[in-house]
């Protein structure tokens, strides 16, 4: 996979789109698709007199910040078989589906940061401002970072010792 470097706004887009994306037999690979969404993106700026920080900023109101993308009943999937508790008076999850283990934090009224691998919570920090959080990720083959402040995430390949 390509490395992924600041591309500018529709790089960025196109990263946050297809960062999960996954190939499947006789589809294009993910770099080849998010080289088309860019020009689409670009296309639909031009059409519509927009800038690229006016597309940007359409798709982060409707894509990243919209407050209920997948919440059902008060409770949203965040993964393979993990679940947020969204409306209740704690912060909660559920692993395992929704009848398997479920962990309870502060009250929801104040901010916690939980740190978990699909199974169990790893960790768990209160009294952290999420406005001014960036998350960095390191392992052997990439970085990645999501800075929340202003949604943006990257991830970059790394060649250590080359």
């Amino acid at each position: 996979m390509r490395t992924l470097r600041r591309l500018g706004l529709f790089g960025t887009i196109a990263a946050i789109l297809l960062l999960s994306a996954s190939c499947r037999a006789g589809e294009q690979a993910p770099q080849d698709k998010a080289g088309d969404l860019m020009a689409t993106l670009r296309g639909f700026g031009q059409k519509h007199g927009m800038t690229d920080g006016e597309v940007y900023n359409l798709l982060k109101e409707a894509y990243l910040d919209s407050a209920n993308q997948s919440k059902k009943g008060g409770v949203a999937l965040i993964g393979k078989n993990t679940y947020v508790i969204v409306d209740d008076k704690r912060n909660g999850l559920a692993f395992g589906g929704l009848g398997g283990d479920t962990w309870w934090g502060k009250k929801s009224t104040q901010p916690e940061i939980v740190v978990i691998d699909g199974r169990r919570v790893i960790s768990s920090l209160d009294g952290v401002d999420p406005s001014h959080l960036t998350i960095v990720i390191f392992t052997p083959a990439e970085v990645r970072y999501l800075d929340l402040s202003d949604n943006e995430l990257a991830r970059f390949q790394r060649r250590v010792g080359q």
